[in-house]
């Protein structure tokens, strides 16, 4: 599901209208449109992050896409997206999501986190991953694949796999990438233990908790 994407019947914002444009929400031109803008965003998010804990996996990506549309600068957004596309087995746009977060604002990849944490039961993320694991063995060229298993290796704890994966011969063309060089870099960090860390955006910190929480 790309950002945007509008089913019939959705549940809308209760907290006050927001007036329809084609194509997407309306730009925010103004403080009180914004703050509109930025509370359906939130509600959104917080939607997507029950379903997500209700292992919910679809609606989760669905309510996060709609989150982006609200607030499309927003690089934390995609990169929950992409979480709940994974989920899914969805790994083209749980790529493109990545992609998204973190061509605007690198930094989300030093974040220290464990995703476990953001499941109700972290076997979940286990099965998910060893299913990505053998799409990716047996379809060695997908950089989409490949790009979102270095990610799910970095951020489910495990670096060196990340680092691995990332100077495997078949993966030169994902490490010559902006985002394969990102998280190339950030897991030879860790793995290394040089500790010159870039500060995350403040914005990943709320999100973060109402994810996790």
């Amino acid at each position: 599901m790309l950002p945007g994407e509008v089913e019939p019947g959705e549940e809308v914002v209760e907290e006050g209208p927001v007036a329809p444009v084609s194509g997407g929400p309306p730009e925010a031109t103004d403080p009180d449109l914004e703050r509109e803008l930025n509370r359906a965003a939130a509600y959104y998010l917080t939607q997507g992050a029950r379903a997500f804990r209700e292992t919910r996996y679809g609606d989760a990506a669905h309510f996060y896409a709609k989150a982006v549309e609200f607030s499309p600068d927003t690089a934390i957004l995609y990169l929950v997206l992409s979480d709940a596309l994974f989920a899914t087995g969805d790994y083209r746009y749980a790529a493109y999501a990545l992609r998204q977060a973190l061509s605007r604002a690198p930094s989300l990849a030093s974040n220290v986190i464990d995703k476990r944490d953001f499941y109700a039961d972290p076997a979940d993320f286990e099965r998910q991953l060893a299913t990505l694991e053998r799409f990716v063995e047996d379809h060695v060229l997908d950089m989409d694949a490949r790009l979102v298993l270095a990610a799910n290796y970095l951020f489910g704890g495990q670096p060196e796999a990340a680092l691995e994966l990332l100077q495997d011969p078949f993966s030169e063309e994902l490490r010559g990438s902006d985002e394969g060089s990102v998280l190339h870099e950030v897991s030879w960090r860790i793995v290394t233990g040089v500790t010159d860390e870039v500060d995350a955006p403040v914005e990943s910190e709320a999100v973060l908790d109402v994810v996790g929480d």
